[in-house]
């Protein structure tokens, strides 16, 4: 019998800002740096709110309900700011845990040192203890924010095949040039894509293929974008499209060689399943801090995490929810014969 122990941290609410944050047992010669303690209990649209009262930025995610200090920094955590400032893992500074031998620690780079000691494995190894409290850097709020769309449908397969795979090859192009967004395959593909301090010219500049893509047959949409002010992204980009629903995904991280050679296959893939697929993050991240935390070395080289899902009604049966869990382990399959053995994913979104 499986036993499990399941901690509910809502009521752990509490946030500190840091002029000049100085990690626990740090050298006198480290310098302070501009930072936020969060307790285990934050969500993001709280913590996103209270950051801009402070006029800074932290780097966290677009789904406003899910938690700041949990599975989502443990996971490595992506972001619409990942391009500039790394995954939420890579601005991690310190955490305030409790063991599984019962002990309140205090971790960081400097209490435990190296590659393999706690601190550094704390990312993706989430089963060993408790977080109580997290401090991540924190960042100028962008003067302006470009938001653009694509919106390009089409009217059968035939067209959604050419124009999925089209629209992959796209991508390394335009993550490279510092934009990060959010897609879906809905007959066809649509997607936001967002940059800090950018402009309408190189938006309009740097999508120009995507636009072009109106011209193939049985296409049609457009391609645009808007300048957004802070407070603007946080009441219109911030979203919980999933609250509520039954929905399991399977993903992977696609670097730009595979997105390049297997565009077609996984246009293939994506219409053979309904369409029921899309990005739950494009962006190509910094990595500067990647050897120094426990995220898989594959976000060195991914442009995109793309996903294929499967959903289920309220009242299904068991059998019909473990029908769709069989199918989702076939996709799963499908996804590594397409993208190989050696990619990545999010740590529960490999197979069901």
């Amino acid at each position: 019998m499986t036993r499990a122990l399941a901690i509910w941290a809502h009521n752990l609410k509490g946030i500190d800002w840091h002029q000049s944050f100085v990690p626990q047992g740090a050298p006198p010669t480290v310098n302070g740096i501009p930072a936020a303690t969060l307790q285990a209990g934050e969500h993001w649209f709280d913590v996103y709110q209270a950051a801009a009262r402070q006029g800074v930025l932290i780097v966290g995610g677009s789904a406003r309900t899910v938690g700041a200090a949990g599975g989502y920094l443990l996971g490595g955590g992506h972001s619409p700011f990942a391009h500039y400032y790394g995954l939420a893992a890579d601005n991690l500074l310190e955490m305030s845990i409790v063991s599984a031998d019962g002990r309140h620690r205090v971790i960081n780079a400097y209490s435990d040192p190296g590659t393999s000691g706690l601190f550094a494995a704390a990312v993706e190894v989430s089963g060993v203890y408790v977080v109580t409290s997290v401090t991540y850097k924190t960042h100028p709020v962008p003067q302006n924010l470009t938001i653009g769309f694509v919106q390009l449908n089409t009217t059968d397969n035939a067209s959604s095949t050419r124009l999925i795979s089209e629209s992959l090859k796209l991508l390394p192009a335009v993550t490279d040039a510092g934009y990060t967004g959010y897609g879906l395959f809905t007959q066809g593909f649509q997607a936001v894509f967002l940059q800090p301090n950018g402009t309408i010219e190189s938006f309009d500049q740097t999508f120009a293929s995507f636009s072009n893509l109106t011209q193939l047959p049985g296409v049609k949409g457009a391609v645009g974008a808007y300048s957004s002010t802070w407070d603007g992204y946080l009441k219109t980009f911030l979203r919980d499209p999933n609250i509520g629903t039954n929905n399991q995904d399977t993903s992977r991280l696609l670097t730009a060689d595979i997105i390049r050679e297997k565009a077609d296959d996984l246009a293939d893939f994506i219409v053979d399943n309904g369409q029921a697929a899309g990005f739950n993050f494009i962006g190509k991240v910094d990595n500067k801090e990647r050897d120094n935390t426990a995220v898989h070395e594959i976000w060195k080289h991914s442009h995109a995490l793309m996903s294929i899902s499967v959903d289920w009604l309220d009242n299904a049966t068991a059998c019909e929810k473990g029908e769709k869990r069989h199918k989702m382990v076939q996709f799963s399959k499908r996804f590594t014969e397409i993208v190989g053995p050696d990619g990545g994913t999010y740590v529960n979104e490999a197979s069901p």
